[in-house]
């Protein structure tokens, strides 16, 4: 070519910017399509509906003859075929869904795609060695594309795509199917969670419902055992008062305490079936209660009667102080307030290692009636300051293996505390052994106790 001379300017002809333009177009539609195939896919939280929605969304933006949808089994580490859309021979002839196909990552086109998690463009199947031929399938002059389905760092899937004409799949397909395959992604790994978080309240209403079952036979079995024991053992108690008091022939002392020993337990056995029958009531949510005036300081007179048998066995003391009987009444239910301090009295004598010592007093305190009792045991151990009141707990200590309880005398105690309108308060760090301080409303004046008693009933 000649010094200074110029290279001649290569125009395309009229036929070639046509096409360009067309191309343009074409692919300008394709994105414009995207837009709206890509909120049709995530809407649902259906795996299989989105699978569905998949094929034929895809369908709309590339003309396929065969697509594929693989999950990702991540305990199996392969590849597991969820979707296939044949819609052209040969792909046609085979149930591909039914064959249950299996490819490990690496494997053939699909495989790779996911283990390197990259985009594998082929033009022609037959002229690359990459290609896997599945048992019972033939080898075809098409073209494949296989897209990894990535959410975050998490494989989920690769789509696949075949055109039975060589280099009938391009970089702009690829492009798409990249689009498709992400919101694809996402959509499933949402209705993964959401299948799960649904198998994890399924789980959990059969469970309440197995529990629910438990607990109410729980429940009856509970009640039906406490009023059949409750006959015997009033029977036990009656012989066994009849032989200590003497009225069936003298006794040697021997054979005394062994009699007051039977008192003993028959009397623990039935505030046990007592608390078990009430406890039922509450969990019902039907404690009755019999409102009326009570005499509080008589009260705690009759529940030091009652521990007596166990104080002698023990060599245990107690001491009363503060109110007289008749000096000062409460609004309550006798029977379930002598339940708790029964019970209250009753775990002052057990947690302690030396022969009990108990303190009582009865008082009114800033227009309510205070109840104090005091033990010199061991004491309560910080970590279990918080759970005292809580429902079959019990202080674990190994000093005190042979305590027996079921755990439920505290929680009925403070239920009957706060149903009565009162407080209770636990002072493990009394020194020595535990302070237990209840309050509870004065009943008014003997004028007006009459309609306190009906309100209190209502």
């Amino acid at each position: 070519m000649p010094t200074g001379s110029r290279r001649p300017e290569v125009r395309a002809g009229p036929r070639s910017t046509g096409s360009a333009r067309r191309r343009r177009s074409a692919l300008a539609a394709r994105l414009d399509l995207l837009e709206k195939v890509a909120p049709a896919i995530v809407q649902s939280l259906d795996g299989d509906q989105i699978v569905s929605t998949v094929a034929e969304q895809t369908l709309r933006v590339i003309d396929y003859d065969h697509f594929r949808l693989y999950r990702y089994d991540r305990d199996a580490d392969c590849l597991r075929l969820m979707k296939s859309v044949a819609r052209a021979d040969p792909y046609s002839r085979r149930d591909w869904e039914r064959a249950g196909v299996q490819i490990r990552l690496g494997e053939g086109i699909a495989g790779l795609a996911a283990k390197e998690r990259q985009t594998i463009l082929v033009a022609d199947a037959t002229r690359d060695p990459r290609v896997l031929y599945l048992p019972g399938s033939e080898r075809l002059t098409e073209a494949l594309l296989a897209v990894p389905m990535v959410a975050g760092d998490r494989l989920v899937g690769v789509l696949a795509l075949a055109r039975r004409k060589a280099a009938s799949l391009n970089p702009n397909d690829a492009r798409l199917m990249e689009a498709i395959a992400a919101q694809t992604a996402l959509a499933l790994v949402n209705a993964d969670r959401y299948a799960q978080a649904e198998q994890v309240m399924r789980d959990e209403r059969e469970r309440a419902s197995i529990l629910a079952d438990l607990e109410r036979n729980r429940r009856e079995f509970m009640q039906i055992a406490s009023h059949e024991l409750r006959t015997p053992l009033t029977v036990i108690r009656g012989y066994a008062s009849l032989l200590d008091e003497g009225s069936l022939g003298t006794l040697p002392e021997q054979a005394r305490k062994a009699v007051r020993m039977i008192i003993d337990k028959s009397e623990e056995m039935r505030a046990q079936v007592e608390r078990v029958l009430f406890l039922a009531r509450l969990e019902e949510g039907r404690p009755v209660y019999q409102m009326r005036p009570v005499d509080l300081a008589r009260l705690v007179e009759d529940a030091v009667v009652r521990l007596r048998p166990l104080l002698d066995l023990t060599r245990g003391s107690v001491s009363t102080t503060g109110a007289q009987p008749g000096r000062l009444w409460v609004i309550g239910d006798s029977d379930r307030l002598a339940l708790a301090i029964d019970n209250l009295l009753q775990n002052a004598t057990r947690f302690t290692l030396d022969p009990p010592r108990i303190e009582i007093e009865v008082r009114s305190a800033q227009g309510q009636a205070e109840l104090r009792i005091r033990d010199h045991g061991i004491g309560i151990p910080a970590e279990a300051k918080g759970r005292l009141f809580d429902k079959f707990y019990r202080v674990e200590d190994r000093r005190l293996r042979n305590v027996s309880g079921t755990g439920i005398g505290l929680y009925l105690v403070r239920q009957v505390v706060l149903d009565h309108g009162g407080a209770i308060e636990v002072d493990g760090d009394a020194r020595p052994g535990t302070a237990v301080r209840i309050l509870l409303p004065v009943a008014p004046v003997e004028s007006e106790a009459p309609a306190a008693v009906e309100a209190a009933q209502r």
